[in-house]
């Protein structure tokens, strides 16, 4: 029997850095941050999250991120589902209470 996992990303994008935010459903796989400096890795081969140097560049990309996230509660239509990707996406929630 497929046992269907669910994961979803959502991301912030700036001139030079892509930050992205996974989630999945699955409460034994914590979320994943990513951050790429796009103007000089532009195959995203290198992630810079948890990287020492990139500290002041991952806090401003998180920030930024949850501003278009609180953007997005705020728009969300409440059909399709869409105000439940305002929880999902919500860097403050663990993984196992995300799904929910």
């Amino acid at each position: 029997m497929v046992q269907k996992r669910e994961a979803g990303h959502l991301s912030c994008l700036t001139p030079q850095h892509k930050y992205t935010y996974w989630w999945y459903s699955e409460g034994s796989i914590e979320p994943v941050e990513e951050l790429f400096d796009t103007k000089n890795d532009p195959h995203e081969m290198t992630n810079l999250a948890g990287k020492t140097n990139s500290e002041a560049v991952l806090s401003d990309m998180r920030k930024r991120y949850d501003q278009e996230l609180a953007k997005w509660k705020s728009q969300a239509v409440d059909y399709n589902d869409y105000q439940r990707y305002g929880t999902l996406f919500s860097r403050a929630l663990p993984s196992s209470d995300a799904s929910k």
